[in-house]
């Protein structure tokens, strides 16, 4: 299988993808990634997002894989309060905080 065949890993393309994200919007202060082999999960503590309702979870939004535009897995992606980081509930199949990867902060 020539190199151009091999998709690029998963954690390349959320590290990419954060960083991308982080520098355009300065709003952004953090952003997760939660390591999985067939979806690219991000989360984005964002300053303008809204507090979560008590008991409420994370909601992602979700994307299909975009091959043309070099993300070939689906994406699950949310925003969280700077309020909100270290508490929210994810999603049952994210796993917990201690699981995710900070891939970029702000500087």
């Amino acid at each position: 299988m020539s190199k151009a065949q091999v998709a690029p890993s998963i954690e390349k393309i959320a590290k990419e993808l954060a960083r991308e994200n982080g520098e355009a919007d300065e709003n952004i202060l953090q952003i997760r990634w939660f390591p999985n082999d067939k979806q690219l999960r991000l989360i984005m503590v964002h300053k303008l997002t809204p507090p979560l309702v008590e008991g409420e979870s994370v909601a992602p939004f979700y994307f299909g894989a975009d091959h043309a535009g070099g993300v070939p897995y689906q994406s699950a992606i949310a925003m969280v309060s700077p309020d909100d980081d270290l508490k929210a509930r994810l999603p049952d199949t994210w796993g917990t905080l201690d699981d995710s990867v900070v891939v970029w902060e702000q500087p």
